[in-house]
């Protein structure tokens, strides 16, 4: 019995040994993958890469930089490098998919030739339309419908279109969708590299930056909220409505003026300006300068990303009331008129929404007016007059508050 027990449990240690060893192994040839992601920016319907767009230097080159400084310092080995296009859920779904894979194979060549690494490392993944990204944005919004949403989105069959579903949505949900988180879609392409750690060492975890986020899961392509890599919308963006003053009616005519905007369908507004200067002089002695103006206008802007930035064309039409007295010799009537008008709208640094409206516009007017003559107390009409005008009408440096 005592040599039954010895060798009973000299077998458990025997095997105690075996697993302890076989565990120890284990562990040490275990190794783990750790992945980092840079995100490129594209403008809308584009695949060409733009350097001095949203920041994508910046970002490239600390992508180029990291995969230099391990090759340097031999700690890591990169596993893989993975290219995910992206784009936006609006539009047709081919084109989209298609835009998504021309997107990848751009920032392969880019980097192919800028790092120097073999072309086996290098895999391209399409992600099309970019849906997980936009439920991690509706996840972390405050709409009311969003658990509907999210059950649109996530129960479409495969191969069915969720924008049809969300179109239908009452309430305008999808304008709400196109106009606040489609536009940060419209940029989601990915650059992935993974690359393996032994576990004894710990891994580098990176601080998070506006082009740089880490994860752990390799198994499968999970799109990751990007950290945004300029500062955040502000919150007239996308705008409803605007309000104008034209400085250089202020400055050189003393004219008040003012003139309200409202924005539609991404890329369009219609707006009223209207200005008023009408001084009464019993006397009529000086100069005298009284006008009263309004002009509806109807603009296209280039950019069709609901920012209402940017090149602007417009259509406008106008008509104004004066009384103009040089010296003796004065004009009292109206005009009306129509042209074609050209701006430029932009952001004033470190302000929210205000914005300055850079613009010129030309046309015909045709005038009609009496002609008089000013001598004290009288002023004799000396006859009725008619003119046809071509050329600049309006002139324009205004201030814009939108909200």
């Amino acid at each position: 019995m005592k040599h039954l027990m010895r060798k009973l449990w000299l077998a458990a240690g025997l095997c105690f040994f075996s697993l302890s060893t076989w565990a120890q192994e284990a562990a040490d040839s275990t190794r783990t993958e750790v992945q980092e992601a840079w995100y490129i920016h594209f403008k809308t319907g584009k695949s060409n890469l733009e350097q001095d767009y949203n920041g994508n230097a910046a970002t490239l080159q600390k992508f180029v930089t990291r995969v230099h400084d391990i090759l340097e310092q031999k700690e890591f080995t990169i596993k893989q490098i993975r290219i995910t296009g992206y784009a936006s859920p609006d539009g047709p779904l081919a084109l989209n998919e298609r835009l998504s894979e021309e997107r990848a194979h751009t920032l392969k060549s880019y980097l192919l030739q800028t790092t120097g690494l073999p072309q086996e490392l290098f895999t391209i993944a399409v992600g099309g339309e970019n849906w997980d990204e936009l439920c991690i944005m509706i996840e972390n919004s405050d709409l009311r419908q969003k658990e509907q949403i999210l059950r649109i989105i996530r129960n479409s069959p495969q191969g069915t279109d969720p924008e049809i579903a969300l179109k239908r949505m009452p309430g305008g949900v999808y304008r709400y969708l196109l106009q606040n988180f489609y536009p940060k879609l419209r940029s989601a392409s990915s650059v992935q590299l993974l690359r393996e750690v032994p576990v004894t060492i710990t891994p580098v975890v990176q601080e998070a930056t506006k082009e740089e986020a880490t994860t752990a899961d390799t198994t499968r392509i999970t799109p990751q909220k990007p950290l945004p890599t300029e500062p955040e919308p502000c919150r007239c963006e996308p705008p409803l409505f605007g309000i104008k003053t034209n400085l250089l009616g202020w400055a050189a005519l003393i004219t008040p003026n003012i003139e309200i905007e409202a924005y539609f369908l991404n890329r369009f507004s219609f707006g009223v300006e209207g200005a008023y200067r009408w001084l009464k002089d019993s006397r009529a002695k000086g100069n005298t300068y009284n006008w009263a103006r309004v002009s509806p206008e109807v603009r296209m802007y280039l950019r069709h990303d609901a920012t209402y930035r940017g090149h602007y064309f417009g259509l406008y039409g106008q008509y104004s009331e004066y009384d103009v007295k040089m010296g003796h010799t004065g004009r009292q009537g109206n005009s009306r008129g129509l042209g074609i008008s050209y701006g430029y709208i932009f952001k004033f640094h470190r302000w929210d929404c205000f914005y300055l409206d850079l613009g010129i516009a030309a046309g015909y007017n045709r005038l009609k007016y009496d002609r008089y003559s000013w001598y004290d107390p009288c002023n004799p009409f000396e006859g009725h007059r008619g003119k046809n005008y071509w050329g600049p009408t309006k002139l324009k440096a205004s201030l814009v508050w939108r909200f």
